[in-house]
């Protein structure tokens, strides 16, 4: 049960740190 919150936090902040560098690389577009 531990394992699976933690596979799904870390999954959320790898998403928002992709989502972090798109926005970035538009914004040095």
């Amino acid at each position: 049960m531990f394992l699976r919150a933690y596979q799904v936090a870390h999954h959320r902040a790898i998403k928002a740190y992709v989502v972090d560098i798109d926005t970035a690389a538009a914004d040095n577009r």
